[in-house]
């Protein structure tokens, strides 16, 4: 078989710049809110504009997991917290840059006080030697503990929840809202094949984005070597004249694709590599190890095992996922340890402890007084009605173990345990 030429796309094994598009998602709804937990109760901490393009890789109880990637979150920012006295976690290393010593948790900023102290959720943990863009340091104290408070460019690590009813799925047509116009990026090696070798140009790459009328570069290449060639019938072999042409020997198509798929192997570490990435890679060898066997025995063989070390490298990445979180719960139990601890080593006379919720039957509606519900953290039992009061805010609490201090009455109108609130206390963080 004789084949003149030969270009091989290498796109579908490049890394993408760009999600795929059935993960797109197209902001409809007025007022739509990142927040940092799957459900109402969670503080936002990034408002989205109707029309942003938004990447969501989850979906729980109609609620999308989102990474704090692409063109919403260019400006977005969180807080690194440090204890004055516990130096070796993070150094600032110039007057915008930062680095973690340690295993470091980025906290979401709230949109309603973006105020260090009152950000207590967690986005995302960075791993030891981690560089970070500083934006502002700040100072204060929490429970009475100073810390130093780095407000930090939100890493891409780092992820929230949207609700799902306020998005649609994207078209192909608003991919180039993520990119800024640019679509994709091509690979090409264009491979001509003569009777005493294998002629290969250079690789091309090139940048597709809106329709022009210019040429493309690979084009005018073409072109150019066609007004190269001349035609002479004497010459028993075609020959092009071209300075970057490198004479090797035959390989066959099907161990240049094998190397290929190689070459990428071996440019990241497997359990570096994004799941997009991954999944290719699996597919393209999986070509290699079912249609190759007769024709290339060893890559095919080769091929298996790629397999099954990036299956042990998926299996890994998850372990790890679990055991960072599982350090998060670690962290927030000895914190929560702490704090239990103090409040026991100094008793406060609460009229009640619990969890802080919304109520879903007094709302203000219907004739109905607004009240807050304190509910016990192991059965989910209400225990007490709390008034809204000026003098305590209660809205930040919200899903947090509380004690109020105050004057419990019976309501003997609505059956209900009320509680006029005189001071409430945020007892402990608890983990959703």
């Amino acid at each position: 078989m004789s084949i003149f030429s030969l270009i091989i796309t290498c796109l579908a094994f490049s890394q993408p710049t760009t999600p795929p598009v059935d993960e797109l998602f197209i902001v409809e709804a007025d007022n739509t809110l990142v927040r940092c937990g799957a459900a109402e109760n969670y503080y936002a901490f990034q408002q989205v504009p109707v029309g942003s393009i938004i990447h969501v890789v989850d979906n729980k109880v109609n609620w999308g997991r989102v990474p704090a990637t692409g063109p919403v979150f260019a400006d977005s920012w969180g807080w690194i917290r440090q204890p004055v006295n516990e130096p070796g976690r993070f150094t600032v290393l110039t007057d915008g840059s930062g680095k973690t010593l340690d295993t470091t948790a980025v906290f979401a900023a709230d949109l309603s006080n973006p105020s260090p102290q009152k950000a207590w959720r967690q986005v995302c943990m960075l791993p030891m030697d981690t560089s970070v863009e500083i934006i502002e340091q700040t100072t204060g104290e929490i429970d009475g503990k100073s810390f130093n408070f780095y407000k930090v460019r939100l890493p891409g690590a780092a992820e929230g929840w949207i609700n799902m009813a306020n998005l649609r799925p994207a078209d192909p047509k608003d991919l180039d809202l993520w990119t800024g116009g640019v679509s994709l990026l091509v690979d090409e090696t264009i491979v001509l094949e003569t009777e005493s070798g294998i002629e290969i140009v250079e690789e091309v790459r090139e940048e597709v984005s809106t329709p022009s009328t210019e040429p493309s570069y690979l084009a005018r290449y073409l072109k150019d070597r066609d007004n190269q060639i001349v035609d002479d019938s004497s010459q028993p072999e075609t020959k092009l004249v071209e300075e970057k042409i490198i004479l090797i020997e035959p390989i066959s198509h099907q161990k240049r694709f094998f190397n290929t798929l190689e070459t990428i192997y071996a440019s990241i570490p497997a359990t570096d590599m994004s799941r997009q990435m991954m999944e290719k890679l699996v597919d393209g060898y999986r070509i290699v190890a079912t249609e190759d066997v007769e024709i290339e025995p060893e890559a095919a063989l080769m091929a298996t095992v790629r397999i099954r070390q990036l299956e042990m490298a998926a299996v890994l990445r998850e372990q790890n996922r679990s055991l960072e979180d599982l350090d998060i719960i670690t962290r927030l139990a000895n914190n929560d340890v702490s704090i239990i601890r103090q409040v026991l080593d100094e008793p406060v006379e609460y009229a009640v402890l619990g969890r802080l919720n919304v109520s879903s039957v007094f709302t203000g509606t219907d004739g109905r007084p607004t009240f807050y519900r304190v509910e016990d953290p192991m059965n989910g039992r209400t225990l007490a009605y709390l008034e809204p009061s000026g003098t305590a805010d209660v809205t930040s609490m919200i899903g947090q173990w509380i004690g109020v201090v105050g004057k419990m009455e019976f309501d003997s109108r609505w059956r209900i345990q009320v509680i006029e609130p005189e001071r409430v206390d945020l007892v402990a963080a608890t983990l959703n």
